[in-house]
C-alpha cells in the first residue's frame, strides 16, 4: 500500500494574470533646480505638503553675494567721488545702480519657488547642507497618481484598458487600478517593449518612484472545479481515488494560475497531490497534512 497525499476538487475561484513590475509617478512633475552651488540656508517644505504657485521651496545662501556686491559697490562709490569728472562720475554711479539691481534679482533667484500648485513628493536639500548647481532640490507632482510598467509585446497582447490590477509593495497589497492604457511597441535597450499605464483606484501612499508589482488580471473565473496544479502531472493527467484504489485520468485544463487548475472533473473526487508513483488500481493509504 502506497502512502500519498490528496486533495477534494472543490469550487473555486481561478485568475489568469499578467506580472509587471512599474513605477509610482503623476500626470504633472517638475522638479526645482538648485540655480547655483552652495550651502542651503532653509527649506521651508516636507513631503506631502501642497504649495501653490511661486510659494518659496527652499533658499540657497546669498551672504556670499551680498558681500562681492557690497565691495564692488564701496569700490564704484570711490572712484565716483575720486574723480574730477562730472559726467564719468555719474557714470561710474549709474553703473553701480545697475549693479545693484542686477545683483538684487540674482539674489532673488537664490531662493526657489514652485513653478505651478501641486504636492511636495520629495526633499533632496537639507538646511545647511550642500547643494550643486543644476541637481533636483524638490520634486512637485500635480494631476492623479499613475503607474508606469513596460510590457515585453507578448504579455502587452493580453491587456486591455479597463482590466483590473492588483498593486503590491514587497509581497503586500497596497491598492487596485485599472488599466488606462497600453501604447504601441518600441525598441528600447535591446528590448521591444509596451508602455502600460494603470490608473490607482485610491492614492496609493508610496512615494514618487518607488518600484511596485503589478498582478494584471486577464481573465477570472468563479465557482469553476478547482486542483493545485502539482496535480495534474506533465502528461495532462491526474490520479484520483475511489474504493481505497488509485486511477490515472485524463483531464483538461481550462485556465490556472500560479497556485491552481480549473479543470472537467466534478467537485467532490479525490485526487492526489503529492506521493509515489501509483500503478493503475493500487490500493493506497491517504496522509493528511
Amino acid at each position: 500500500m502506497v502512502e500519498v497525499r490528496a486533495c477534494t476538487v472543490e469550487l473555486g475561484r481561478v485568475e489568469q494574470t499578467v506580472a509587471l513590475m512599474g513605477t509610482i509617478r503623476h500626470t504633472g512633475e517638475y522638479a526645482a533646480i538648485c540655480p547655483a552651488s552652495g550651502l542651503v540656508a532653509g527649506v521651508n517644505v516636507k513631503p506631502g505638503d501642497r504649495v501653490k504657485a511661486g510659494q518659496a521651496l527652499f533658499r540657497l545662501d546669498d551672504r556670499l553675494q551680498a558681500e562681492t556686491l557690497a565691495g564692488a559697490v564701496r569700490r564704484r562709490e570711490q572712484a565716483a567721488f575720486a574723480n574730477d569728472d562730472e559726467q564719468l562720475g555719474a557714470a561710474i554711479r549709474q553703473e553701480a545702480e545697475h549693479m545693484v539691481e542686477q545683483a538684487a534679482l540674482q539674489m532673488e533667484s537664490m531662493t526657489v519657488r514652485a513653478a505651478e500648485a501641486g504636492v511636495v513628493q520629495q526633499v533632496f536639500v537639507t538646511e545647511q547642507g550642500a547643494a550643486a548647481a543644476g541637481t533636483p532640490g524638490v520634486i512637485v507632482s500635480s494631476g492623479k497618481q499613475e503607474i508606469r510598467c513596460s510590457a515585453v509585446v507578448r504579455d502587452a497582447q493580453q491587456v486591455e484598458a479597463g482590466m483590473l490590477a492588483r498593486i503590491l509593495s514587497s509581497g503586500e497589497n497596497v491598492g487596485m487600478a485599472r488599466v488606462q492604457s497600453v501604447g504601441a511597441a518600441e525598441a528600447r535597450d535591446g528590448q521591444t517593449l509596451c508602455p502600460v499605464t494603470l490608473e490607482p483606484m485610491e492614492e496609493i501612499s508610496l512615494p514618487l518612484g518607488a518600484m511596485v508589482e503589478v498582478e494584471i488580471v486577464c481573465a477570472a473565473a468563479d465557482g469553476v472545479p478547482v486542483v493545485p496544479v502539482e496535480a495534474v502531472d506533465g502528461e495532462g493527467c491526474v490520479r484520483w481515488i475511489s474504493g481505497g484504489r488509485s486511477y490515472t485520468a485524463p483531464v483538461q485544463v481550462l485556465m490556472k494560475d500560479e497556485r491552481l487548475c480549473w479543470v472537467d472533473l466534478q467537485a467532490g473526487v479525490r485526487v492526489i497531490v503529492s506521493g509515489a508513483e501509483t500503478a493503475e488500481g493500487q490500493r493506497v493509504r491517504e496522509v493528511r497534512p
